[in-house]
């Protein structure tokens, strides 16, 4: 079992800023990560800027994240698009 921690105030505001319907989405995403780490059913991947980092694909939405001991960082949530594979993934972890 996993504990699922936001990184920075700043993931909770791009959490915010989905839907209703895509932000179940995420919070089912993210009880199946409490679970399984590597859940298959979101085709769960690592990136190839930062092995540490991995993603899962949530409908639309992006999720990155990084496993430190017992605990699940997400650093990242964006809809699908070519902006959040620009960016440095270890920013998004600076906090942790």
């Amino acid at each position: 079992m996993y504990n699922v921690v936001f990184a920075s105030k700043r993931v909770k505001k791009e959490f915010s800023k989905f839907n209703k319907k895509e932000r179940e989405d995420i919070q089912e995403a993210l009880t199946t990560l409490q679970q399984d780490p590597y859940p298959e059913m979101y085709q769960c991947t690592k990136l190839n800027k930062n092995k540490n980092v991995k993603r899962i694909r949530c409908k639309r939405a992006r999720i990155f994240y990084m496993i430190k001991e017992s605990t699940i960082y997400v650093g990242h949530m964006d809809i699908r698009n070519s902006k959040s594979y620009s960016t440095n993934p270890a920013e998004w972890f600076a906090a942790v």
